[in-house]
């Protein structure tokens, strides 16, 4: 992918409003993340941790943290 195509693909998706990125396993962020995150006011966040432990130590926390759930 060129720059070019990274930055309308970064952009495309900030479009969206997400409120943040987290690139794992130790991958840095693009400079056109980067670039990209700061026109839209997106979080960009970086971890050594590989993917599927990330989402484990957030869901874990998301289930601790999170006000108690009832279904009726």
């Amino acid at each position: 992918m060129t720059s070019e195509q990274r930055t309308k693909a970064f952009d495309d998706l900030f479009a969206f409003g997400i409120p943040i990125i987290i690139f794992a396993h130790g991958m840095p962020p693009f400079p056109e993340a980067i670039e990209m995150a700061k026109k839209h006011n997106i979080v960009v966040a970086f971890t050594e941790e590989m993917p599927t432990n990330l989402i484990d130590a957030m869901s874990a926390w998301l289930r601790t943290h999170l006000g108690p759930e009832t279904t009726i």
